[in-house]
């Protein structure tokens, strides 16, 4: 297509010059039309564009003139802002906000919280905070200055180097994903400032490269849950297991990867989604052929361990985009077709043995020499994994290029547990935690959570990658669960009703694309800076972090660790669902997957409308609400080894037993007979006020009880006269819930000895 390299990337770049305008009219500065201040910004990266074989003269005319009826980048600009009524900056629609100007209004969520337009957040100190009320004028200028300042700093670092045409777009569709996600696209012309300028740039530019006529494309890794639970071995079985999560998520990424290199006209603009086991793209019309090979590519080099559904719908034309979600329906509809089809793959030649680790049996298992001196055989999945695993703990870049373009300080087997190389697709995959191993042949070079992501090197595209990559190491050791102490916690996290969520916000490409930098946001790159900066000396090991997902284990701060996380995604309006599971840290990982995915189901069966932890499942299910158990286990006191510690320990768990005992009996009230449960409720009673009689004189002992479980549960009067209510129906099953939980956190916690 004649000029389809300016027309991509002038329909990206066509509508930056809001952000620049909004940000100069809060800084007090003369602002010029939108369309001027784009087209200035293009003239920033000249240098970069010239370098690529883009021509800037060129790019900077398409976006002058972006508003002129059927001319140049503007069917695309429209098609791709369906949101908009006709109309916005330049013929002065009505505000999105009345009462404020146009610098003052903030986006809103399709969840229906508000977030300030500030830059990709690198740190906690710079958290995003959604709320329900819109933020101050004040707090929306202050974010649109920082927004401004971080895009002028990349594109002037983007300008400095030399890359081919691919990994220049990639670059910058990176850069204004840094810096104009949270930024509205439009505030004249629209019901809500509901769409991210990020979102439409995008958008604009994967339809401006397909000329009109084009395919959706989804990318679906499967079989991930019974991939991440296969381990028959506590040995260095966090850092394998942290290692297949970076696998899939990198599997995805070179799938789609993959494709964009063999579809001409495809950049990364043409990646919509990319997130969680899952992308959706695109693309201009390409032979469809390509997804069974991809398919095909996959499934051969994973043994089967892991399959790849790769579905397309279309063609479709510029007018369809109106009906979005159909479109998308249709595409869900091809995707479970794929997964009906029945694919063989050749296994490897020669004799095969069973890996140590997974238990498969592969022609491709090698002994491998553990931190402990130990030897065990593992395939060569759960061997890179295991290398993976070791370099996550200190993650700063992942890099994607040819296999066979590795230097030779990177192709031998021994590269020191910083960097871990593997082979997916047609790549090789660099990850590492310095910045020197990074190869000068990549492709693509991404940095961790962090929008400080260009490097000083011609040739790659650069780019960010949100991922979790958090995992508890002590220095010449494997990464085991040992470290957590006597005790271990399984949490399983899940978002409630996302399949709901992501429909309503498939209404438009440019809505679903916000919705999805919301979900990423909150559940992909918050919980890495929280472990990071919090966490990072404490025995927590990610599991698997993909999208809304997660699964984690560790000592009793991983239940703190998931409540906090759960907390700050019900600032974004999510609500999560928690299954957690607490025994020895040798119980078998397939095991505690299973009890932590059923306390799962039994968390969003209670209520989907709040984030629900549920920590025990029998003979009656104990849950908390996430907010409070974050609270609970911030308070109560750890593991001391002493005598009185001992005694109290002793003494709360009889209290503990009997109040267990009274809750599973009330909990059931209706299903049996009243009589026999007020019978039953009243010897417990009667129990409890003997005992904590005898304990009167003892205030430290009831003063812990109190303070764990509160005052009701701390003297015979109080348990006496709650026991009365109790069985006289007067609806106090919540408070004994809460204090079980407490006493049975409290009683753990007394019991975890350190690592």
């Amino acid at each position: 297509m004649s000029g389809y390299r300016e027309y991509v990337v002038a329909a990206l770049l066509h509508d930056v010059g809001k952000l620049i305008r909004r940000a100069k009219l809060c800084r007090g500065e003369p602002a010029r039309r939108h369309v001027e201040e784009s087209a200035d910004f293009v003239d920033v990266v000249a240098p970069a564009l010239k370098a690529a074989g883009v021509d800037p003269q060129a790019v900077r005319e398409l976006v002058l003139r972006h508003h002129e009826g059927g001319w140049g980048v503007g069917p695309y600009d429209r098609a791709a802002a369906l949101e908009r009524a006709p109309g916005d900056e330049e013929s002065g629609q009505g505000l999105a906000m009345p009462g404020r100007r146009e610098h003052e209004i903030p986006l809103r969520l399709p969840t229906g919280v508000y977030v300030p337009p500030c830059p990709t957040p690198q740190s906690l100190s710079e958290r995003l905070i959604p709320s329900t009320e819109p933020p101050s004028p004040e707090e929306v200028c202050r974010c649109y200055r920082r927004a401004y300042e971080e895009l002028m700093r990349l594109a002037a670092k983007a300008a400095q180097r030399r890359m081919g045409f691919k990994e220049l777009v990639e670059t910058l569709v990176n850069v204004l994903k840094a810096t104009a996600s949270f930024v509205p696209a439009a505030v004249y012309g629209v019901r809500e400032p509901d769409t991210s300028l990020y979102a439409h740039s995008l958008l604009a530019a994967a339809l401006a490269s397909t000329g009109g006529e084009f395919y959706l494309v989804s990318i679906d890794v499967g079989r991930i849950q019974e991939y991440i639970s296969r381990a028959g071995a506590t040995k260095a079985a966090m850092a394998i297991l942290r290692g297949r999560s970076l696998r899939i998520n990198a599997l995805q990424r070179a799938a789609v990867r993959w494709l964009i290199d063999r579809v001409e006209t495809a950049t990364y603009a043409n990646v919509l989604l990319d997130t969680g086991g899952e992308a959706l793209l695109l693309l201009p019309k390409f032979d469809l052929a390509l997804l069974d090979q991809l398919e095909s590519r996959v499934l051969r080099e994973t043994e089967g361990a892991l399959a790849l559904y790769a579905a397309a719908a279309g063609p479709y034309r510029l007018e369809d985009v109106a009906r979005f979600k159909d479109l998308m329906r249709e595409l869900s509809q091809r995707v479970t077709e794929r997964k009906f089809i029945y694919r063989d793959y050749g296994a490897p030649a020669g004799p095969a043995a069973k890996c140590q680790f997974c238990g498969r049996l592969s022609a491709k298992v090698t002994p491998e020499r553990l931190k402990s001196g130990e030897v065990v055989d593992l395939c060569h999945l759960c061997r890179d994994e295991l290398h993976i695993g070791r370099a996550a703990r200190n993650l700063k870049y992942i890099a994607f290029l040819p296999r066979g373009a590795l230097p030779p300080g990177l192709a031998g087997a021994e590269r020191g547990d910083d960097t871990a190389v593997v082979n997916i697709l047609d790549y090789a995959v660099v990850f590492s935690g310095q910045m020197s191993k990074m190869p000068p042949a990549s492709h693509a070079v991404y940095a961790t959570n962090r929008r400080d992501f260009i490097l000083d090197a011609d040739g790659p595209a650069y780019g960010m990658w949100f991922t979790n990559t958090h995992i508890y190491y002590r220095e010449g050791e494997d990464s085991s669960l040992d470290a957590a102490g006597r005790y271990a916690a399984f949490v399983k996290m899940d978002a409630n009703s996302m399949g709901r969520l992501k429909e309503a916000a498939s209404r438009t490409p440019s809505a679903l694309i916000t919705f999805s930098l919301a979900v990423s946001t909150a559940y992909e790159l918050y919980p890495a800076l929280l472990a990071d900066e919090r966490y990072r000396e404490v025995p927590i090991f990610v599991i698997y972090a993909g999208g809304d997902d997660a699964v984690l284990a560790g000592n009793l701060e991983a239940l703190r660790y998931a409540a906090s996380v759960a907390t700050y995604a019900e600032k974004w309006g999510f609500k999560t669902a928690i299954g957690a599971k607490i025994d020895k840290p040798q119980y078998p990982i397939y095991f505690a997957f299973a009890d932590t995915e059923e306390r799962l189901e039994r968390a969003k069966g209670i209520d989907r409308g709040r984030s629900i932890a549920v920590l025990i499942a029998e003979p009656v299910t104990i849950y908390e609400e996430a907010a409070e158990l974050e609270n609970d286990l911030e308070k109560i006191p750890r593991y001391r080894e002493d005598e009185e510690t001992r005694r109290m320990g002793a003494f709360e768990r009889k209290v503990y037993e009997r109040l267990f005992a009274a809750y599973a009996t009330a909990a059931v009230d209706g299903k049996v007979d009243k009589r026999v449960v007020k019978r039953a409720l009243a010897k417990i009673a009667v129990e409890l006020v003997y005992m904590l009689k005898r304990r009167e004189g003892d205030k430290e002992t009831t003063g812990v009880l109190e303070e764990v479980a509160g005052p009701l549960f701390a003297s015979a009067e109080g348990v006496g006269s709650f026991f009365a209510d109790l069985m006289a129906g007067k609806g106090r099953l919540d408070e004994l819930r809460r204090a079980v939980l407490r006493l049975y956190l409290h009683h753990i916690a007394l019991a975890w000895a350190p690592e």
